[in-house]
């Protein structure tokens, strides 16, 4: 067996012999934020034994104590719907009103709710530091908590983590950022203040880059990101609430799995023919130095302006799993895409989606002993379809681009030239 961590960014692995688990679980969810949360949920449901780790006193990561309430594009369906209606119930009970009516602690509180009613287990205030492998398979972590370092066996993990720093220890490959420089993109900085209507408000401004894999680094945006806060504290008065726990990082460590979704490939045509979930979303990029991107997105959001355009992006089940791992699944902003794609797949619907699936393939994978990648597809399907997670192509809006000479002759025409500017140029000899 081995013992693997991250020292210097780097995963170190180190022979060790007669390791002591101090408890076990079927799977561990290490980070119980957009995507980690359901997969906890979806895996104790589905029976197995759950242990969720969370670095926060809190779950639902960037829907909670990150502060965005509300969803932005993404399709609904899946189990995070029940978790909501809950969160609005407590909402209209018990705090102030939100962005849908959905405080982001109601939503902690419903998740938690969720989680614990199918008798998952929640260690907050800790975090994953270290994994033990027998080959390639990890066999347990070890995690830091207010009660010291403690070992737990596991048949499957979930990384959770959002930045990958789990996946990064066990030693799996991963990404980060864009080629020229490897910055990701830009981080948001959040605050939640008081409407003079009495319900929550929200704010939020790019604060610049930051590697989420550099301790000084990060630290540096934070400080930086949470003093601007003050140059607009005189619109809200004493109304101003809080400025959120998590960073609000859009891209970190994205890890190399079994499939990775491309920009390149994806914009060209390429559409993954068996899909566990949809994402629904524009390319949302908040890059600051365009010259810096790769030239296929300059030309999709510099020269046809079509940043507003939404696809459906189908995404199959291998974007999760760890190439080299058997039994390590990466649900969330870590998921296995290019740098230019991972600007769409980190909307919260489509993350919590991603996350149920992943808890269901753990909780079958952990119970009958298996290779995450034997999941029985057919019964997969099947469950998220039932909860609503997997939506039905004649379902999904329609996403086709004009082709028609004439109709992108009119476009050419109009203040909204982007799509016959786009469609054209990649044709140039049928046009």
């Amino acid at each position: 067996m081995f013992y693997s961590e991250l020292q210097n960014g780097h995963a170190v692995k180190t022979p060790v012999d007669n390791v002591v688990f101090d408890r076990e679980c079927d799977v561990l969810v290490a980070g119980l934020g957009t995507a980690g949360a359901l997969a906890a949920v979806a895996a104790a449901e589905a029976g197995a034994s759950v242990v969720g780790v969370e670095r926060l006193k809190m779950c639902g990561g960037t829907a909670t104590g990150g502060g965005v309430f509300g969803y932005y594009y993404g399709l609904p369906g899946g189990r995070f719907e029940g978790i909501d209606k809950v969160s609005v119930e407590l909402s209209n009970k018990n705090f102030v009103g939100g962005n849908n009516n959905r405080h982001p602690y109601a939503k902690s509180f419903a998740i938690e709710q969720a989680m614990t009613a199918a008798g998952a287990e929640i260690i907050y205030e800790a975090a994953v530091v270290g994994i033990y492998l027998n080959d390639n398979t990890i066999c347990g972590v070890k995690i830091i908590s207010e009660s010291g370092p403690v070992n737990i066996s596991c048949k499957a993990l979930v990384d959770g983590s959002g930045d990958g720093e789990v996946s990064a220890a066990a030693g799996a490959e991963y990404e980060i950022g864009r080629d020229i420089d490897g910055q990701p993109q830009p981080f948001s900085s959040i605050r939640v203040f008081a409407t003079e209507s009495g319900h929550l408000g929200l704010a939020n401004f790019d604060a610049g880059y930051v590697l989420p894999d550099n301790a000084d680094d990060l630290t540096r945006g934070l400080l930086k990101a949470n003093a601007l806060h003050r140059g607009g504290i005189e619109k809200f008065g004493d109304r101003l609430l809080w400025i959120t726990l998590p960073p609000g990082p859009r891209e970190g460590r994205l890890i190399k799995c079994d499939y990775t979704l491309e920009f390149y490939d994806f914009i060209k045509g390429g559409r993954c023919e068996d899909p566990v979930v949809y994402a629904h979303t524009n390319f949302d990029s908040h890059t600051q130095d365009w010259a810096f991107e790769s030239n296929i997105i300059k030309d999709w959001m510099v020269g046809a302006s079509l940043w507003g355009y939404v696809f459906n992006i189908p995404l199959p089940a291998e974007v999760m799993f760890a190439s080299g791992l058997t039994n390590l699944l990466c649900p969330g902003r870590n998921l296995s895409v290019d740098h230019d794609m991972a600007c769409a797949v980190r909307m919260q619907r489509c993350l919590q989606k991603l996350g149920e699936t992943a808890g269901i393939i753990a909780a079958e994978a952990a119970l009958q002993g298996k290779d995450i990648r034997e999941f029985d597809r057919p019964a997969l399907i099947a469950a998220l379809k039932k909860s609503g997670a997997l939506n039905s192509p004649d379902e999904l809006p329609d996403d086709t681009m004009e082709t028609a000479p004439e109709a992108l002759n009119e476009m050419l025409k109009s203040e909204a030239p982007g799509v016959a500017i786009w469609v054209t140029s990649r044709n140039l000899p049928e046009y």
